[in-house]
């Protein structure tokens, strides 16, 4: 039958993750209004969607990505590729803010305590993007195999970038280490060259 429960916000990803494992579904949150706590329940409520931030992330089918990619990161987690929005369509001015989504899959057993590092490197000059999967709610140690994660990040040009097409370049560190790049996506600095983004 139906029931319910209050849980923080930060303890979701865990919960589910268990429950994915029990159900292979994800659990079904009634409301996520709430900036610490949320609703869940044992059962879907028609008419209303399933608000989980982790439903949202981690996807029951590949995405077909804008910009594919194939890089592979200790042959246990793959960069399927990455979506961006520009707001100006095909590119980004300096000062503008833009969006990217990296859409990974999970090949083994994903090491614990990694987190991403973007460079977005050119004329000299560089726009860090180094952040924790899914806005820091979804870490590397609670990825199991099989999963596909959408992991979404908003970036601002700095208002010193001059036009060009500045090259795209991301890997996992923890400190001073970084997980090693599939040969043929590396650029020999343990990185994985995926593109470009155009400033105009």
């Amino acid at each position: 039958g139906q029931r319910w429960v209050i849980l923080e916000t930060d303890a979701l990803p865990r919960l589910n993750r268990a429950y994915r494992r029990a159900t292979r579904e994800h659990l079904y949150v009634a409301d996520a209004s709430g900036a610490r706590l949320l609703l869940a329940s044992a059962l879907p409520v028609e008419g209303r969607p399933n608000e989980s931030f982790i439903a949202r992330a981690v996807l029951e089918e590949a995405p077909t990505p804008q910009h594919p990619s194939g890089a592979t990161f200790d042959d246990d987690i793959e960069l399927l590729g990455y979506d961006l929005d520009l707001p100006g369509g095909d590119a980004v001015g300096a000062g503008q803010r833009f969006s990217v989504t990296w859409y990974w899959k999970v090949l083994g057993k994903a090491p614990p305590g990694y987190k991403v590092f973007v460079h977005i490197d050119g004329n000299g000059l560089r726009l860090n993007g180094d952040h924790e999967p899914v806005g820091e709610r979804y870490p590397t140690k609670l990825w199991s195999e099989g999963d596909i994660i959408a992991d979404s990040q908003t970036l601002t040009v700095p208002p010193n970038f001059r036009p060009g097409d500045y090259t795209i370049n991301l890997g996992f560190f923890s400190g001073s280490k970084r997980l090693e790049v599939s040969p043929g996506a590396s650029d020999g600095e343990t990185r994985a060259r995926v593109g470009v983004l155009p400033v105009r």
